[in-house]
């Protein structure tokens, strides 16, 4: 049996990183959106911050409740919630039950991710994005209007985070597929590196 050289050890990490670098761009490139609105969702908060404040003192001091701010509060409600969600999925920020997942090793944790996101993260997230976007279509298609007296006349604006919101966490289930993917393949490199480090190491190449 002849042995594997150095050389051969170093085209394969060659391969392997190419390949992760490739892995890499496109995960970034598809959650980019994802952090990006993200960062807009921390105005949402703000927004929703002032207008509290101005209905309370609308309340207590002048006995009114304004509706045209009661629905703004709403409105930044619904774009802080739907924007937040991909941007704490792409933190990994999400709460996680993990009984058995702890124990697991390394390479059987990388493989849960990826089913996990495959079968149950993606159907799931491809399904709200179908069902919000007709709902928040047919509220586009009639220029929906607040019901309430007094009430924002683009409540078809609110309606919108929905779809929105569900775009952006099918992106992002898709870059963590990705992520997951590429971890699956960082352990097996490593595994494999590692046996015929030790394959040279002790003179039992193939």
């Amino acid at each position: 049996m002849s042995h594997k050289s150095s050389g051969q050890l170093s085209s394969a990490t060659i391969a392997a990183s190419t390949k992760l670098l490739w892995l890499t761009r496109t995960a970034i490139a598809i959650s980019l959106p994802a952090k990006q609105l993200g960062k807009i969702a921390r105005w949402f908060l703000a927004l929703m911050l002032v207008v509290i404040t101005f209905v309370l003192l609308a309340r207590n001091l002048f006995a009114i409740s304004p509706a045209g701010l009661e629905e703004l509060k709403l409105y930044a409600q619904a774009y802080l919630v739907m924007l937040g969600i991909s941007t704490v999925q792409a933190a990994d920020s999400h709460v996680r039950v993990d009984v058995l997942y702890s124990r697991c090793s390394e390479l059987a944790k990388a493989w849960i991710n990826l089913l996990g996101h495959i079968l149950l993260a993606l159907p799931f997230s491809v399904f709200l994005f179908w069902l919000t976007y007709s709902f928040a279509e047919a509220s586009f298609s009639v220029r929906e209007t607040s019901t309430n007296p007094g009430g924002l006349p683009f409540l078809y604006v609110m309606k919108a985070a929905l779809p929105i919101g569900s775009l952006l966490i099918v992106l992002q289930t898709l870059a963590d597929i990705i992520k997951s993917l590429m971890r699956v393949s960082i352990i097996a490199d490593e595994d494999e590196i590692s046996s015929d480090q030790a394959d040279l190491a002790t003179g039992k190449g193939n």
